[in-house]
């Protein structure tokens, strides 16, 4: 069974194998596949500090009660990386080969870093930390790496809402995980979630805030819980939160 740590650590090595590919090529002239090459790194890159920021870092910020200190430090460098990757796709792009190997020995510098402090230091303690809610974060976190990211339109009226029903009691986690995320991504405009589940889900509530749902929680006289999802409407009318991918 996957951890945290090996999850993670298998997507730092997939994203420098890819890195390596892009990096060979353009040393070599061959710019065109530099260019798909280095567009696949970034995006994979990207999906994996997106998994970190968008899932595992706010359920270990909420398991200590911070938001400062090691996730912050990781944020702040995957922000460097950002920039970083950003002005090597342009150096790419105007076939700079000074340029991209000035920025190439900064990259490899600071990844090299970067997955070091996380694997050595921020993973061991997110897998001490959550303990049983690993399975939720793992599947939340394969989630986002293997669906589509969604936007909808948000300025929903208040009434006409209807309601999907998903019973996931007597399921083992993380499957009630993994089918209450599918089942949202599948929500209509103006539709929430009713769930039937065997205990309160507090792992998912933080997934939830995250992504801009809100909920409602009632135990039943069965000693399950009812639990109401819906997406919160951006109250300026513009773009509503993502919602969580689906398989």
């Amino acid at each position: 069974m996957d951890t945290i740590g090996s999850f993670l650590g298998q997507d730092h090595q997939d994203c420098d194998e890819q890195y390596l590919l892009a990096e060979a090529h353009a040393g070599s002239g061959n710019w065109a596949a530099a260019e798909l090459d280095f567009a696949a790194f970034a995006k994979v890159l990207e999906q994996h500090m997106q998994m970190e920021e968008q899932i595992m870092f706010p359920a270990l910020e909420a398991a200590i009660g911070s938001n400062y200190g090691p996730t912050s430090v990781m944020r702040s460098e995957h922000q460097q990386l950002r920039q970083i990757v950003g002005r090597m796709s342009e150096s790419i792009a105007q076939r700079g080969t000074d340029a991209f190997f000035d920025d190439a020995d900064t990259l490899r510098m600071l990844l090299r870093q970067h997955n070091l402090k996380e694997e050595s230091i921020l993973y061991p303690m997110a897998e001490r930390v959550l303990g049983e809610e690993q399975a939720c974060i793992l599947a939340a976190m394969e989630a986002l790496a293997f669906g589509e990211h969604k936007t909808e339109e948000a300025g929903q009226a208040d009434g006409g809402w209807s309601e999907q029903a998903l019973d996931v009691t007597g399921l083992e986690a993380p499957e009630p995980m993994v089918r209450v995320l599918d089942a949202l991504s599948r929500l209509g405009q103006q539709e929430k979630l009713r769930v039937l589940i065997d205990r309160e889900p507090h792992p998912l509530y933080r997934i939830l805030e995250n992504y801009g749902y809100e909920h409602r929680t009632e135990p039943r006289a069965d000693f399950l819980f009812d639990v109401l999802i819906w997406e919160q409407a951006d109250k300026t009318g513009a773009q509503a939160a993502p919602r969580p991918p689906a398989f």
